[in-house]
């Protein structure tokens, strides 16, 4: 072969055809056949040079190409100039030109599509943007080549509404897509990926027996910390509502909520500036409190104690105390007792109770407990009857399947915008964000008040000065009656029982002893479909 000829060359259109040179057959389907130069064409593509020269073929199979694509093909080899190429044929043509290693004949395939694409604009029909999308999926799916892609992305990417329009109707029918097809969709909507996860969650909306593959696999694919939280919570609202799911689904539900909450804590760099700060009455053992047999010990030594913070943490250490020596006949001045917390109260400088929450709290058939609440409710030095207002409830925050993981942050609102505990005019609500963690070992979990401003969005108000750990107390609500759970350190799991264990003292080496409440022990069950139980979240009122 004359090697030094550069291509592409003009070698004769007239030459196209002819008999006495179409010595090489491109075989295509239903037995039909265009015969080509040999010669001619190896000059143009290597590729045909190996298999005619070296190899000695004569035919080369060809079934998978359009026969007006082959002819587009040759003619350009012949004359050096596409010119017979259109959207019908476009695809075979710049397939055979990577296939059979047309480096210039692939350049000029590439400019009839990016004219394609310079011709995009806000009036662009479905059907326009569709024909360049899928070209350029094909092209990555079959050639590995993601130009054409990214040129489509670059395109569209100051046409936004038109392209999450067409989005949109593309989307049509996903739960029967190529995988590679729902990955175009990601990449092409960029950072406005709200626009999948508003159809995903259209779609389980209207399904909820069971999630599908292709749903799972856009789901675990898009990036969920670029969406708005109010986007993200009717998505994880209609996982919660699936009627039927496994415990595979149930992990891979678990996993996103964990890679969201890390994302979007990675992204506003919250390490850097605010940080979420444990809510301070959870977690603390009873340990040094549970042998102690004298009421007023108990109370004389978390009065002075670092870790008691306010009233609310002294008083559920009480009726911890109470709870567990229920036998006890207690011979004590209900006045000297009143009297030493209304004192340690002042001294401190601490905030009243809610009446609500000494109205739900859990009392056992023991005569020292209800003695002792009814003592503390009377009492208006501790507690304000207008503080009902202050008791929210979260719900469904932790998994069962043998660790504490992460579901997802949540947001509470407490007011609106003319309750005068915030005197906030504010357009909006009046609220604050909490969040969990549960890095391994298990026993790291905690729960986090968020007290970076810069996470909240415009229609959420913080009000670090009233809101802040100092003055917010966890305590658990089951069927109506709260159960304090400052002095009962941290949740474990029941693998046998399927639940939650929350009603139990740490100690330090490991062992514990089951908190007994009214009846037995406490547990806190939470299931993928119903929780039996929910954490009520109390704001101090001072």
């Amino acid at each position: 072969m004359a090697s030094k000829i550069q291509v592409p060359a003009d070698f004769g259109r007239n030459h196209i055809g002819a008999p006495v040179h179409g010595n090489l057959v491109f075989k295509l389907k239903d037995g039909e056949e265009v015969r080509a130069n040999s010669m001619i064409l190896s000059l143009n593509s290597p590729v045909i040079d190996h298999l005619t020269t070296e190899l000695n073929q004569q035919t080369l199979e060809a079934e998978d190409f359009r026969k007006d694509a082959v002819d587009s093909f040759i003619e350009a080899s012949y004359t050096g100039e596409l010119e017979n190429i259109n959207k019908a044929n476009f695809r075979d043509v710049n397939k055979m030109s990577h296939v059979f290693d047309v480096s210039w004949l692939s350049e000029r395939c590439a400019v009839y599509f990016e004219a394609l694409i310079a011709e995009l604009s806000e009036e662009s029909e479905y059907e326009e943007i569709l024909f360049v999308v899928e070209e350029a999926r094909v092209v990555l799916k079959s050639l590995k080549q993601g130009a054409f892609l990214e040129l489509v992305i670059e395109k569209m990417s100051p046409l936004t509404v038109q392209r999450n329009y067409f989005i949109k109707q593309y989307m049509v029918g996903f739960t029967e897509f190529s995988k590679d097809r729902l990955d175009v969709a990601i990449k092409t909507v960029q950072r406005d990926v709200f626009v999948l996860v508003e159809i995903v969650t259209e779609y389980l909306g209207a399904n909820k027996q069971s999630i599908g593959g292709n749903t799972w696999h856009l789901i675990e694919n898009i990036d969920l910390s670029l969406c708005e939280n109010a986007v993200t919570d009717a998505l994880f609202q209609v996982l919660d509502d699936i009627e039927t799911v496994s415990k595979e689904d149930f992990k891979r539900s678990l996993n996103i909520f964990k890679q969201d909450l890390t994302k979007r804590s990675v992204a506003t760099g919250s390490k850097d500036r605010n940080s979420p700060t444990i809510i301070p009455n959870l977690f603390l053992s009873f340990e040094k409190y549970i042998n102690m047999d004298s009421f007023e010990d108990v109370l004389n030594d978390m009065a002075v104690s670092e870790e008691v913070l306010n009233l609310y943490m002294l008083f559920d250490g009480l009726m911890t105390w109470l709870y567990q020596h229920c036998f006890l006949y207690l011979k004590v001045d209900n006045s000297l007792i009143l009297e030493q917390i209304i004192k340690t109260k002042n001294d401190r400088n601490w905030g009243v109770m809610a009446y609500s929450y000494l109205d739900k709290i859990s009392i056992n058939s023991n005569t020292n407990t209800k003695l002792f609440v009814k003592m503390i409710k009377e009492c208006n030095e501790l507690v304000s009857p207008n503080s009902e207002g202050f008791a929210m409830f979260l719900s469904k925050k932790f998994s069962r399947d043998g660790f504490v993981d992460v579901l997802f942050s949540t947001r509470i609102r407490f007011n609106r915008t003319d309750e005068p505990a915030t005197k906030c005019l504010q357009r909006g609500e009046c609220g604050i964000i909490l969040q969990t963690t549960s890095p391994v070992p298990p026993e790291k979990f905690s729960i986090q008040l968020n007290e970076d401003p810069s996470h909240y969005p415009p229609s959420l108000h913080f009000h670090k000065d009233q809101c802040n750990p100092a003055n917010m107390h966890l305590a658990l609500m089951e069927d109506g009656s709260i159960y304090p759970l400052t002095w009962f350190w941290k949740p474990l799991c029941n693998n046998e029982g399927g639940e939650w264990e929350w009603g139990f003292i740490r100690f330090h080496g490991g062992d514990r002893r089951k908190l007994i409440t009214a009846d037995s022990l406490l547990k806190w069950k939470i299931s993928w479909h119903m929780d039996w139980s929910k954490l009520q979240l109390v704001l101090l009122t001072n």
